[in-house]
């Protein structure tokens, strides 16, 4: 071959090199181009994304209850694209948007109505940077599903969505992306079946307050009262009133470890037999568990509590009562009206006992009074058993109608304070009664005996 061919033949050999070159860098250029305005990378990102969150959502409810069945419950959190529309614009405070059964409205929440102006009232809440619900007509027995955002921003207030809604049967599904359900289903007097709630939830205070008809949670669910197994959501801290008035639950739910505050969690739910583990988190019980009538094993109380107040008044099959913990200082109408027969050791934490064992008319004897303990008015006024009174502390300020009514008593009390606040201590004490100890107002005192039974020992 001739150096003329052989030049050529390179020359040739060398531009199909470089045209291969720019061929492949063509290609790799439109194959990156397509996949990122295809979204491939975006989509294999969000895909990443959810795994992780079904994941941290599975071991939310795996570790609150191995029996439940999560394939179910994921199926109640799934976001449908069209449930979240978006025109682009950016949501302003006060901004409505009308889908479905629904009326939403930017940073405001529902107010109710009143008597001067029937409209529905909306209150601004800035903070709340997201979209508050109402249903439009509360007639309803069913509602459908809501939006979980609009325009970008999170449909995350139910603040008395439903509340009224008195031909309610079975709660809709709760989107997501709530985290505040206060009073949202608030006398829905009808309602049998209670949504499941989204732990992300943080407030639900009031959310189902005397739904009397509850029995069951979750649509595939027939728990017959039993509540045992429904998730109270762990963002929660407070209980308050959530299942007031609820008189078919029969078993109370688990309370998560970080709730402090479970003032009248239960109050008047009078068919509980079966009350709640309370958490060592807990400081404040106040009424948690008035008027639950059918309760008849109260739960062990944590050492964390620091107030009783009125936790199980009128609870009247309540006939032991729990042991209280050092560092519990009230316990005003702790158990008035309950069925004890026998009353628990009072630590040397309580300061006050206001009508702690009133009207517990199966009571025969009464515990040793702490020396903190300054208020004692009516504490065992109408304990129509009780047979002996306890010794009267020198700190006490008020014996007003500690003892009225409390037709068995009879013997020797002891009584150590000055207190001027003694009227009614023994009226309506039908027993021989002898009243003794330092007390300067003993002559007076024995005076509120109105039946001439009470005197003074010599």
């Amino acid at each position: 071959m001739s150096k003329k061919e052989l030049k050529k033949q390179r020359g040739i050999t060398l531009v199909a090199l470089v045209m291969t070159i720019i061929i492949m860098l063509i290609l790799v250029a439109v194959t990156v181009n397509l996949a990122i305005e295809g979204g491939l990378f975006n989509y294999a990102k969000s895909a990443s994304k959810e795994t992780t969150k079904e994941k941290n959502m599975e071991q939310k409810y795996i570790t609150l209850n191995n029996d439940l069945n999560y394939n179910d419950l994921i199926e109640h959190f799934k976001e449908d694209p069209k449930l979240n529309p978006d025109d682009g614009s950016e949501p302003q405070t006060g901004d409505r948007y009308e889908d479905g059964d629904y009326i939403y409205v930017y940073n405001k929440y529902y107010g109710g109505t009143d008597k001067f102006n029937p409209d529905p009232i909306w209150i601004t809440n800035d903070s709340q940077n997201g979209w508050s619900v109402r249903v439009k007509d509360d007639t309803k027995s069913s509602y459908g599903e809501m939006l979980h955002s609009i325009n970008g921003k999170p449909v995350n207030t139910l603040y008395r969505t439903f509340e009224n809604c008195k031909a309610l049967i079975i709660a809709p599904e709760i989107p997501k992306s709530i985290t505040n359900m206060y009073a949202t289903f608030r006398f829905c007097t009808a309602m049998t079946t209670a949504p499941i709630i989204p732990m992300e939830v943080e407030n639900i205070v009031e959310t189902f307050r005397e739904c009397n008809s509850l029995k069951s949670y979750d649509k595939s669910t027939d728990s017959d009262g039993d509540f045992s197994n429904f998730l109270v959501p762990t963002s929660t801290t407070q209980t308050y009133t959530t299942f007031a008035g609820c008189t078919s639950m029969v078993i109370a739910p688990a309370i998560p470890d970080n709730v402090t505050d479970m003032t009248r969690a239960f109050e008047g739910c009078t068919s509980l037999t079966v009350a709640s583990i309370i958490p060592n988190s807990v400081t404040i019980l106040s009424s948690a568990f008035r008027g639950c009538t059918s309760l008849t094993t109260a739960p062990e109380i944590p050492n964390s509590v620091r107030s009783l107040y009125e936790t199980f008044e009128n609870c009247t099959s309540l006939t032991v009562a729990p042991t209280i913990p050092n560092g519990v200082s009230n316990l005003n109408s702790a158990f008035a009206g309950s069925g004890l027969i026998v009353a628990p050791a009072i630590p040397n934490s309580v300061t006050s006992m206001n009508a702690t064992f009133m009207n517990c008319t199966s009571l025969t004897t009464a515990p040793a009074i702490p020396n903190r303990v300054s208020d004692l008015a009516y504490t065992f006024n109408g304990c129509t058993s009780l047979t002996t009174a306890p010794t009267i502390p020198s700190n006490v300020r008020s014996i007003y109608g500690t003892f009225w009514g409390c037709t068995s008593l009879t013997g020797t009390v002891t009584i150590n304070t000055n207190t001027s606040s003694y009227g009614h201590c023994f009226e309506d004490t039908t027993q021989t009664i002898t009243l003794n100890g330092s007390s300067n107002k003993l002559s007076a005192i024995a005076a509120t005996g109105n039946n001439n039974n009470v005197s003074v020992a010599q």
